[in-house]
């Protein structure tokens, strides 16, 4: 009986890792696959970072949705299991909630610029004060702006500041779409700080 006999498991983005041997992997210690469908019986969410995949699907999400309870881990998790031959505590593999997210930032006066760099290197997203093609997300506090510019026709995610507080609040990355610059109502503030490459495309801060 392997030492993950019956724990339910579904898989995010697990790149740069190739899905299908994980799965064997989790399949030979006893886990029970799920998909994020099926993520309201699983416990653990195994991924590589919190992306959405290539064809744009977000099992990330759509199984925190259907199981907010979700213990959400690294794939190193899934190698330790195999290596001590045990179910390894979840604590020291833990997949921090901007893992693998490029970001920049927007319209912030030099305060509150150093304070969301700082929850964003929190939350482990990797962090530019430059703007580039291949990245992800441009966190703002309004619309407008070259940067806000550049992001919408390269198609990025432009989202609100209280996106970053709200996902290190719960732990894991929510849906940004909920946090769409142009279209949310923020709250009365939201600036205060929790805590005391490639292509050459690109615009400075």
């Amino acid at each position: 009986m392997g030492c993950l006999h019956g724990v339910g498991i579904v898989f995010g983005n697990t790149a740069p890792h190739n899905t299908q041997n994980l799965t064997e992997t989790a399949s030979a210690l006893g886990a029970t696959i799920l998909t994020a469908l099926e993520a309201s019986k699983a416990t653990y969410l195994v991924a590589g970072n919190v992306l959405r995949l290539p064809d744009g699907s977000d099992p990330y999400i759509t199984s925190i949705q259907a199981n907010p309870k979700l213990i959400v881990v690294s794939t190193e998790w899934l190698s330790a299991c195999q290596a001590e031959e045990w179910k390894v505590p979840a604590s020291s593999y833990l997949l921090s909630p901007f893992s693998g997210i490029k970001v920049s930032i927007t319209n912030f006066g030099a305060r509150e610029r150093d304070a969301v760099v700082l929850q964003l290197k929190q939350g482990k997203a990797n962090y530019s004060p430059e703007l580039f093609r291949h990245t992800t997300h441009l966190v703002g506090n309004r619309p407008g702006g070259n940067k806000y510019t550049h992001a919408r026709e390269w198609g990025l995610f432009i989202v609100h500041h209280d996106w970053v507080l709200d996902c290190l609040k719960v732990g894991h990355r929510l849906d940004e779409r909920s946090y769409n610059i142009d279209t949310y109502t923020p709250r009365v503030t939201s600036a205060a700080p929790l805590a005391s490459g490639g292509d050459h495309q690109r615009h400075p801060s």
